[in-house]
């Protein structure tokens, strides 16, 4: 069962990274509104909490349940995702278009305990076909804790 879940996730991903879409078992070119350009700034705010920490992330990992409480790499990434898909969604006629992340390049710099607020800011570089480019910078109250490249594929209908 595990091989044909891959499979399947596999072939999604394909489908998703090629720009095409699978909607109502047909496969279609979906359109983009021209607003959807390089340029385009968005800012997340975000006050990490006791659930977003290491610990949270795989409770089940003994290893990860002994880790100091920190807000964890795993939540960092899906906070880039989010900040992505804010950016972009009032340039896609949401929530019938969608997109999702395809690859994310980050090094987290800095451990951010809970109570502090991240603010994500990403920037659109790039749009290659349904390949959308970010870059973004994360910082908590104190200092710069993240950077990297984050690529989203949309629209997904």
């Amino acid at each position: 069962m595990k091989n044909f879940e891959f499979l399947f996730h596999f072939m999604l991903r394909r489908l998703f990274l090629t720009g095409c879409c699978v909607n109502q078992n047909i496969i279609k070119e979906p359109d983009m509104k021209d607003s959807l350009k390089p340029g385009i700034e968005y800012i997340h705010k975000f006050q990490v909490s006791a659930n977003k920490t290491v610990s949270a992330l795989y409770p089940e990992a003994e290893e990860f349940t002994v880790m100091p409480e920190v807000f964890a790499t795993g939540f960092l990434v899906g906070l880039v995702e989010w900040a992505c898909i804010k950016a972009v969604n009032p340039h896609l006629d949401w929530p019938r278009e969608q997109t999702v992340g395809v690859y994310m390049d980050i090094k987290h710099m800095a451990a951010t305990p809970p109570g502090f607020e991240v603010t994500t800011k990403v920037t659109l570089l790039q749009v290659e076909g349904r390949r959308l480019i970010f870059e973004f910078e994360s910082s908590d109250e104190s200092e710069l804790i993240s950077r990297g490249a984050a690529d989203m594929s949309a629209p997904l209908s």
